[in-house]
């Protein structure tokens, strides 16, 4: 459930729900099993931070060492 922006070049494994763009590809946000947008950042989201909420379908991730996982 990763999206990547078009154009970007991935060099890197990307976090589950992770939202990458650019050359190389770096980490931007986060995006909903629906393909919704959850959040946009400037750094990374630590594990055990809030949950986020996807605005469309009501689904709640919450961070991990790994990426964003379903609660």
């Amino acid at each position: 459930f990763s999206m990547v922006g078009m154009g970007a070049v991935v060099t890197h494994n990307v976090p589950p729900h992770g939202l990458v763009v650019g050359n190389p590809a770096h980490l931007v946000g986060w995006v909903c099993q629906c393909g919704h947008p959850l959040e946009r950042f400037s750094g990374a989201l630590p594990a055990g931070a809030r949950p986020l909420r996807c605005d469309r379908c009501a689904r709640t991730y919450r961070a991990d060492a790994s990426g964003l996982r379903p609660e």
